[in-house]
C-alpha cells in the first residue's frame, strides 16, 4: 500500500512503537494515510521492534519494507527483530 506513514494516531500524540518496545501480534504499529483513508497496520507477530524504517509523516511505497519487525527470520527485505 502506498500512502503517508504516521507513526502515531495524532499530531502530539506518543507514538505507537519505539525501538525496544515489545508488541504483540495484532498491536497497532502505525497508520498509513492513502487517499484520505486511514489505514491502522498492525504487528503480524509478537516480539521486540529493534529498528524503525518508515519515518513519521513521510511517504511509503507499496513493496517498501514498512514494518520494524520479524521473528529472527526476514520480514519482507531484512530482518531487525528479536522474538
Amino acid at each position: 500500500m502506498s500512502g503517508t506513514f504516521y507513526a502515531s494516531a495524532a499530531p502530539g500524540e506518543p507514538v505507537f512503537v519505539k525501538v525496544g518496545d515489545r508488541v504483540k501480534k495484532g498491536q497497532t504499529v502505525g497508520i498509513i494515510e492513502a487517499m484520505k483513508l486511514m489505514n491502522e497496520i498492525e504487528a503480524e507477530v509478537s516480539g521486540e521492534v529493534v529498528k524503525l524504517v518508515a519515518e513519521n509523516g513521510k511517504p511509503i511505497n507499496a513493496g517498501q519494507v514498512r514494518q520494524p519487525w520479524g521473528r529472527g527470520s526476514s520480514v519482507g527485505k531484512a530482518s531487525w527483530w528479536r522474538a
